[in-house]
């Protein structure tokens, strides 16, 4: 006779056994269905965010661009809503960037502001803003490591902030370090800024005016100029070395008063021309894109493959109000040899300074352009 008893248990048990996996099924069901409602309410929050411009998006475009005013007026709008500073600070330029909470980065924007280092992340519900004083940052530098391959590290009040993953981090950098020191020049150096307009007047910082002010401080540094010289004009060229017969590749920066030329292929050559000394700007009429600049002394400089060359050549000529070489029976070779055989030349060239060469600061000594020999390594 069947065991009724055991059949109705087993049946029961199944029973059991399938309520309790279709309850496992509903519960992983419900348990997917909250997370893919969880991972679209997410999407749907950094879509509006990046559309906020509240997230960074990858790309070249990502950076902040003084020719783009409409940009630039919708992002100055939500860095005043997101960080609430005095309405007289000016947002000079904003940037794509991470930043390193611990070993988490937090993708979001940084913000470059007259009196500030901002910066503003939301991610995943997780919100970061950050607010450092420029005169309050006693530390700034680029930095790498394992981890972080470049990051530029600010330390303010005795904590570290790494901001890395940058497009442009050199130019980032520049920035910040103009900012910084203007802080501290309005903070010590007094005279400085009663005389300077822009540390007088803060609004008037702009990303390009910083950009240039860094070039013309490095170039004054580099040529050892006065410190009132700005950098106007760089061009790519070749320096003719007539005595080691090869073309120095360098640089040509134009200032106010100054032609100058660094080589950077390792002959270390470098020229200084003062524009009182230039008697004629010419040109030859090959296609080596040559401009000779003739000086007192019966010297001359070749400088060939040169950018923008004929405008060059006429900005030039207006700026010394010269037309055309007097010396065309005497070669630039010519010229050059006389001038180091004088001196007993006969390796690269650099400026060497005269005993009455003046200093940044310092009275309007005259500066001769000399060629002579670098010493031995």
């Amino acid at each position: 006779m069947p065991n009724y008893s055991n059949m109705k248990k087993e049946i029961e048990t199944t029973n059991w056994d399938q309520t309790g996996m279709k309850n496992n099924i509903s519960d992983i069901k419900n348990t997917l269905e909250g997370i893919k409602s969880r991972l679209d309410e997410a999407e749907d929050q950094i879509s509006k965010l990046e559309d906020e411009g509240l997230i960074a998006e990858e790309g070249k475009h990502s950076f902040a661009k003084e020719d783009d005013p409409e940009k630039f007026r919708e992002t100055l709008l939500k860095f005043e809503k997101c960080f609430g500073l005095p309405e007289q600070e000016k947002l000079v330029t904003y940037y794509s960037c991470s930043y390193w909470k611990g070993r988490v980065p937090c993708q979001g924007w940084l913000y470059l502001s007259t009196n500030f280092l901002s910066f503003y992340s939301f991610l995943l519900g997780s919100e970061i803003k950050l607010i450092i004083s420029w005169d309050a940052v006693s530390k700034l530098e680029k930095t790498s490591n394992v981890i972080l391959t470049e990051s530029i590290h600010v330390c303010s009040q005795g904590d570290s902030h790494y901001f890395s993953m940058f497009l442009h981090i050199n130019q980032t950098y520049l920035l910040m370090e103009q900012l910084a020191n203007y802080a501290v020049k309005r903070l010590f150096d007094k005279e400085t800024f009663d005389n300077d307009p822009i540390l007088d007047d803060p609004r008037q910082i702009t990303k390009r005016g910083l950009e240039d002010r860094a070039h013309s401080e490095q170039f004054n540094a580099f040529f050892r100029l006065p410190k009132e010289e700005t950098l106007k004009e760089v061009h790519e060229c070749f320096l003719w070395v007539p005595f080691s017969h090869f073309n120095a590749h360098g640089k040509m920066c134009i200032s106010e008063n100054y032609i100058c030329f660094a080589s950077q292929d390792g002959n270390l050559c470098s020229v200084i021309i003062p524009f009182r000394e230039v008697l004629a700007i010419d040109k030859t009429h090959d296609s080596s894109k040559s401009v000779i600049i003739s000086i007192k002394g019966k010297t001359a400089f070749r400088f060939s493959e040169v950018t923008d060359f004929e405008q060059l050549v006429a900005k030039l000529r207006l700026k010394c109000g010269t037309t055309s070489n007097q010396y065309h029976d005497i070669s630039t070779e010519d010229l050059l040899i006389e001038s180091c055989e004088s001196c007993g030349c006969s390796g690269g060239l650099r400026v060497q300074e005269p005993s009455g060469r003046r200093r940044s600061g310092e009275g309007d000594a005259p500066i001769i352009p000399l060629l002579l020999p670098l010493p031995a390594a």
